[in-house]
């Protein structure tokens, strides 16, 4: 095993030594494992010399010397041949330790290693350490001790029967670090104070902090994320362990669905990492296993990434059971304009049977716990803006006026198609935002006027309302109220 073989040589090194540091040459170490077999043994060289090419894109940042990489390797020489077998794993001594732990953070997005397969993982010293310290036998968590450590829930077991109490998180610049603190927002202490949960104090032991960047809280509260140049990091619980990473690197929009069973990140702009170019590319992950469902580039996004009109962010859209999404897309694909939206994209959320999960692991892939399809496809002509209800599988959206045609509002049921509630808006009425209640009892269209039929500039606004679980749901509008800006529910 080479991580014994490295932990047998640390062993060697200390014992010589008063200093119980790790040596400097050990610091400087990467393994790099998984990588593939030969299938030939020119192969060897393709390997030695992807690893090489990388190793230089990373190094020199803490040091001049050349990396030097090393595939442990044995031969089966025969009598009329002699072939090369590999463990799958190669050493890289880089100049510096600095260096080592560069390659170890890039190493996934440097095109050189591509050659090598997805499945690459690579390691700094101090990660074998790490897992040196793992007891040799296993030791089953007990019930409670798993439930402790996961337990998302646990602010409910508030002490001093304080239970309920809100929470906030603050970003600052300290002495040393870009702090991020989470505190409790204790009744009658607005002015008094506040009391402090968490401040990362572990991580800033280790000369680390939860980022430099930005933070969000999950609709629900029960993840803290982060924004890192590499993806984005959940962290939660009574301790606020990092609980999953998910790597996207520039991910600048995130959004979970209503039950935070998924998160959707996107880059929503091109970047260039390592002389790659990254285009615009979004995501779909498993909150609880990380797992990547679906990665989908700019083409397959649709227009609504190229556009960013008012609102365009979240593009996919959540039913309240999380089986379904819906999207804007046009017949004109990626040259589409903002007027010529007119379909609407249905994909439906599956469980993945046990059988099947299984039969994925036999097939060498990723056991997944969902599979996302696309099941439907609506075409709406003048499409402008569309939303789940946030409690039935109800699908609102509205199209603007255009023609002979008068904007309206439109409510369907999911996935039976059965149309709910047709209300027509008017001739002049040009946008038509939607804005569902948090109970999904009121839907509200925030519609802008034009002055006339022919015009497209907007000069004032009216708010429309449909009571959506009453009978017939019926539809109530306000007089011209001039420019609105901006429209909100009040929560629950």
């Amino acid at each position: 095993n080479l991580f014994a073989a490295m932990s047998d040589h640390k062993e060697s090194d200390d014992s010589d030594s008063v200093d119980d540091t790790v040596p400097p040459m050990d610091k400087r170490w990467v393994i790099v494992d998984n990588i593939p077999e030969l299938r030939r043994n020119e192969d060897y060289m393709t390997i030695s010399k992807a690893l090489e090419e990388a190793a230089r894109k990373t190094a020199y940042h803490g040091s001049k010397k050349e990396p030097i990489v090393y595939i442990p390797h044995d031969k089966k020489v025969t009598k009329h041949s002699e072939d090369l077998f590999i463990d799958r794993c190669a050493i890289i001594q880089f100049g510096s330790e600095k260096d080592a732990v560069s390659f170890v953070k890039q190493y996934r997005s440097i095109p050189e290693l591509k050659v090598l397969g997805r499945g690459l993982k690579a390691y700094t010293f101090r990660d074998v350490e790490k897992f040196d310290r793992v007891p040799d036998e296993y030791t089953k968590l007990t019930r409670d001790e798993f439930q402790d450590q996961r337990n998302l829930f646990w602010w409910l077991l508030d002490e001093e029967n304080l239970a309920f109490r809100d929470q906030y998180a603050v970003r600052f610049t300290g002495p040393e670090f870009e702090e991020t603190h989470v505190y409790w927002m204790d009744e009658n202490e607005v002015k008094q104070g506040h009391a402090l949960c968490y401040d990362a104090s572990e991580l800033k032991e280790e000369r680390r902090n939860m980022t430099e960047q930005t933070i969000e809280w999950s609709p629900n509260g029960f993840y803290l994320l982060t924004t890192h140049l590499q993806g984005v990091q959940l962290w939660g619980g009574p301790s606020w362990q990092s609980l999953q990473k998910f790597e996207h690197f520039y991910a600048d929009k995130m959004a979970f669905s209503p039950k935070e069973t998924f998160l959707i990140t996107c880059n929503s702009m091109p970047k260039t990492h390592n002389n790659e170019r990254l285009p615009p590319t979004l995501k779909i992950w498993d909150v609880l296993t990380g797992d990547l469902l679906i990665s989908a580039p700019q083409q397959k996004i649709g227009p609504a990434i190229k556009l960013k009109l008012p609102g365009w962010w979240p593009i996919f859209k959540w039913s309240a059971d999380e089986r379904y999404l819906a999207k804007v897309n046009s017949t004109k694909k990626m040259s589409a304009k903002a007027s010529n939206l007119d379909i609407i994209n249905l994909f439906e959320v599956r469980t993945r049977s046990d059988e099947e999960m299984q039969q994925s692991v036999d097939d060498g892939e990723a056991p997944l716990r969902f599979q996302i399809s696309r099941s439907d496809k609506l075409s709406v002509g003048s499409l402008f803006d569309l939303d789940f209800s946030p409690t039935d599988n109800v699908l609102a959206y509205t199209s603007f006026a255009q023609n002979d045609d008068q904007a309206k509002v439109t409510l369907l049921a999911i996935p039976s198609r059965n149309s709910l509630r047709v209300q027509t808006l008017g001739f002049n009425v040009k946008k038509a935002h939607l804005y569902w209640q948090s109970q999904g009892r009121y839907c509200a269209i925030n519609m802008g006027h034009s002055q006339s039929k022919s015009s497209t500039v907007i000069k004032e606004h009216s708010i429309g309302i449909l009571t959506v679980k009453d009978k017939n749901m019926p539809f109530s509008r306000t007089d011209k109220l001039g420019m609105v800006t901006f429209f909100a529910w009040e929560p629950n």
